[in-house]
């Protein structure tokens, strides 16, 4: 799949037998579009967006085709690049009223999110920012909790930037500290 469209999720008929040609007959859906990409996998489909709903929509392609089928929990796709790992990072704009601009801000900052501008607008604001794509899993979700369902987001694919390290380099030498 596409560097691009990091976040993968697999789709598979819950019944395989009643469903010989599932992924021949889903992929011309997802031949021209841009935000989202499918695959043909001996089980059924890879399918990659951008971010949730991309998948989302995704899900509605496949159930108006295939009413019964089994999703696995979106993966995000992390790139190994000389020894580091390389995380995707989106560029989120996200538009709500005025009185929830420091929640919107406040919560992307949580998210390891670096705020680019926040802008006022006559129905509100507009907050742009670059958010690693791990961080954003359930934000929809959250966003319309502190909006009262006000509030929209969108995403774009920005970079792949070096993911935060899970502990010291093996290839680093310990301090005589911690070899004592």
């Amino acid at each position: 799949m596409e560097a691009t469209r990091p976040l993968e999720t697999k789709v598979t008929p819950r019944v395989p037998s009643n469903c010989p040609n599932f992924a021949k007959d889903l992929l011309p859906a997802f031949a021209e579009m841009e935000r989202l990409g499918a695959e043909q996998t001996a089980e059924g489909l890879l399918i990659s967006g951008i971010w949730e709903p991309d998948l989302d929509l995704a899900a509605s392609l496949v159930r108006d085709k295939y009413g019964d089928v089994v999703w696995s929990k979106p993966s995000v796709r992390y790139i190994l690049e000389r020894k580091l790992i390389l995380e995707p990072v989106l560029r989120v704009e996200v538009r709500a009223p005025s009185d929830s601009l420091g929640n919107v801000i406040g919560d992307l900052m949580s998210r390891r999110g670096a705020l680019l501008s926040h802008a006022e607008m006559p129905e509100g604001f507009l907050v742009s920012a670059d958010v690693p794509l791990a961080e954003l899993l359930g934000y929809r979700v959250c966003l319309r909790a502190f909006t009262q369902g006000r509030g929209e987001a969108t995403a774009t694919f920005n970079r792949y930037q070096p993911a935060p390290s899970l502990g010291p380099d093996p290839d680093e030498p310990m301090s005589a500290a911690l070899r004592a």
